[in-house]
């Protein structure tokens, strides 16, 4: 459904899909200012880990020009210019998360972008047991970002990312990391990070 009330627009009862997961919501978009602002709540039943490449402009679903690689980190381009086109503070949470390389269970987030800083806090996945926790920015006001990350895995068992059955290690693991890196993808971003990174 949409409603307009001047350059206020409102988005309710949203039902669809992006890539292969569902989404949900309200969402209202303010055009009065300089640059839109939008604000809102979305949650999805199930998503894709897949899926969150569409954030950075990749993804499986993206343009094959765009496509990510297989890294673990995509080397997909970060357009900082579609950052500084609109702020928003946006609440997103999914119960189920789909992933072949993560055992994840649910995943939590506050979406803030203000002048190009677009913030993730707090940025939470959850794991069959324990959680990562912690926080994302990633400054766009210039041509090549700056993205740092503040995480925290607590309670995680290391036996839950060994797929074989063979288990070589088993035990809990806590561990904060805490690292700036600056480039024009996230894989960028971390071969040029620095900081601290402490495991138990």
């Amino acid at each position: 459904n949409l409603q307009r009330d001047g350059m206020l627009y409102r988005f309710t009862a949203i039902n669809g899909r992006i890539g292969t997961s569902d989404i949900s919501g309200d969402l209202a978009v303010n055009a009065a200012g300089d640059i839109p602002s939008m604000t809102g709540k979305l949650a999805s039943r199930q998503l894709s880990f897949d899926d969150l490449g569409a954030l950075f402009g990749g993804g499986k679903n993206a343009p094959a020009a765009e496509r990510a690689s297989d890294r673990l980190l995509p080397d997909v381009q970060l357009h900082t210019e579609r950052l500084r086109q609109m702020n928003a503070e946006v609440d997103y949470s999914a119960l189920d998360v789909m992933s072949e390389d993560f055992p994840l269970r649910g995943f939590g987030t506050h979406i803030s972008l203000q002048g190009g800083v677009l913030v993730l806090k707090p940025l939470a996945f959850q794991f069959p047991q324990g959680k990562l926790s912690g926080e994302l920015k990633i400054d766009g006001r210039k041509d090549v970002a700056v993205t740092s990350v503040d995480a925290r895995f607590s309670d995680i068992r290391i036996e839950s990312f060994i797929k074989s059955a063979d288990k070589p290690l088993s035990g809990t693991v806590e561990a904060r990391a805490k690292l700036t890196g600056t480039g024009k993808s996230v894989h960028d971003a971390a071969s040029t990070a620095n900081g601290l990174v402490t495991v138990v």
